[in-house]
């Protein structure tokens, strides 16, 4: 009995061991840490409820060991388990530094079909202004930076990089799974489930994304290595709507060229207002 007591016990601390374990890791494994301390409570219980039937202590002494015992497991369980999801919370709230785009579905149906073939589509901002081509080819090849949209899953999937004006890449989208560089090799940047934005250091949108079932809403400034590059943005003319493709040069736009900024979509800073789209 002592020996599958002393089992038990080992069992019990093992469990206790593995769910503050992997609280530590990064990202925690929440559900593992929760399942490690529940079994580890039981186990606990079980322990105490065997050792009762043992010899040797009073029944003095087992009364006041249960109570103990009782108070602990039971009263750090809800406490333990309220952190715990407290933490995943917080955690799921904190904006990273990589995440994957899902469009919204809508009821659009994205034309994919064997007699048609998969044509990529693009629209520059909410702008009306879109692009068509096949998805075997980029839609466009920014000096040498190729922008994609493909058509898996019956869903609409970018790919493209960006660079800053000295060819250095803080930004990056692959089939829709994005990652950016952090400060201070961009200001900040923010997202939803379908959207996704990155603000450069002199608080200018260089990258706007949002996913549809149909398309991909995208604006953005793609840089070559010699520091020239091309703005892709909504007109913000009204006598003129439509899209601007403007020439840029280490951050500038062209001389005699109206400055035409990407708006922002998101409300900053994220870590205040992760995932708030703009009033």
């Amino acid at each position: 009995m002592n020996t599958f007591l002393g089992i038990l016990g080992t069992v019990t601390v093992l469990l206790l061991g593995a769910s503050v374990g992997v609280m530590s890791m990064s990202p925690p494994e929440y559900a593992i840490a929760r399942g490690a301390f529940v079994g580890a409570m039981i186990f606990g219980v079980l322990t105490y409820v065997l050792w009762l039937s043992t010899t040797g202590e009073t029944l003095a002494v087992k009364i006041i060991v249960g109570t103990i015992c009782g108070a602990v497991a039971f009263g750090a369980l809800p406490v333990v388990l309220n952190w715990i999801n407290a933490t995943e919370i917080r955690n799921n709230k904190s904006p990273k530094y990589a995440g994957v785009l899902h469009a919204v579905k809508n009821g659009v149906l994205y034309s994919n079909t064997k007699n048609l073939g998969a044509v990529s589509m693009i629209e520059i901002g909410d702008s009306g202004t879109k692009i068509f081509t096949n998805e075997d080819q980029p839609i466009i090849n920014f000096y040498g930076t190729p922008l994609k949209v493909e058509v898996l899953d019956g869903e609409a999937k970018v790919s493209t990089q960006i660079k800053d004006e000295t060819g250095k890449l803080i930004a990056e989208i692959n089939k829709n799974e994005w990652a950016t560089g952090q400060p201070p090799a961009i200001w900040d940047r923010n997202y939803s489930d379908d959207s996704f934005e990155v603000i450069n250091p002199n608080g200018d949108v260089v990258l706007q994304i949002r996913a549809l079932p149909d398309r991909i809403q995208i604006q953005g400034d793609w840089y070559g290595p010699d520091g020239h590059g091309k703005r892709m943005v909504k007109s913000n003319d009204p006598a003129n709507p439509g899209a601007l493709f403007l020439s840029l040069y280490r951050g500038k736009e062209e001389a005699g060229v109206p400055h035409v900024p990407i708006k922002r979509m998101f409300q900053y800073p994220s870590a205040l207002h992760f995932g708030e789209l703009s009033k």
